[in-house]
């Protein structure tokens, strides 16, 4: 059965990397389905969040997102594992990087799983594309969508899907943000972020 709304308390992180953004979701009580297809930095992750309280509840999904379901090649940057991607371009930048083999799962069968989030954060280095083009076939959609780049195509895709506002972040001002207070959502909590990994927000 089709979800009717979107969860209030639960954020998808794709592209979990090093958790620093799940790490805020959880300690401000929200419920976060983190999606990480590089094995080492999952492996990390699960460590690190077994080691810590949370006030939230955490799933980690290790996989690759993709239109379907299998394996695929995967490329790790040899020096900046942020830049890391299904797309052999963008996991070379710069820094060349090795190829690995990793399982792929489409997003609508992952939000099928665990519920429709109120907040979806993409950053997956090239296939923030497929990502949205995913929400096209579902009832329900996140209220909000959070993605690092895709230009004019990927706002016009979103436009398409309903969403009609839209904020513009540039990465280099991230770190001299403050958490508004009172909070928009969940409980107050002051933290600072390094430079982010997002380019453009949009709500409905």
């Amino acid at each position: 059965m089709a979800a009717s709304r979107f969860s209030a308390d639960l954020i998808f992180d794709l592209g979990l990397h090093t958790g620093e953004d799940t790490d805020y979701y959880l300690k401000k009580g929200f419920r976060v389905v983190a999606v990480e297809a590089n094995p080492q930095l999952a492996s990390t992750a699960r460590e690190k969040f077994a080691a810590q309280p949370q006030d939230g509840d955490l799933t980690l999904v290790e996989a690759a997102i993709s239109d379907k379901d299998g394996m695929i090649d995967f490329y790790v940057n040899n020096k900046n594992t942020a830049w890391s991607s299904i797309f052999e371009k963008h996991g070379n930048k710069m820094h060349g990087a090795h190829k690995i083999t990793v399982t792929t799962r489409r997003l609508e069968d992952i939000i099928a799983e665990y519920g429709v989030p109120y907040y979806l954060e993409i950053d997956i280095e090239g296939a923030d594309r497929i990502a949205v083009s995913s929400l096209a076939s579902l009832d329900v959609r996140p209220a909000f969508v959070s993605v690092e780049g895709g230009g004019p195509v990927l706002l016009r895709k979103l436009g398409d899907l309903g969403y009609d506002r839209f904020a513009i972040v540039n990465q280099a001002e991230v770190p001299k943000k403050t958490c508004p207070n009172p909070p928009w959502k969940a409980s107050i909590l002051s933290t600072s972020f390094h430079r982010a990994h997002r380019g453009c927000s949009a709500g409905n």
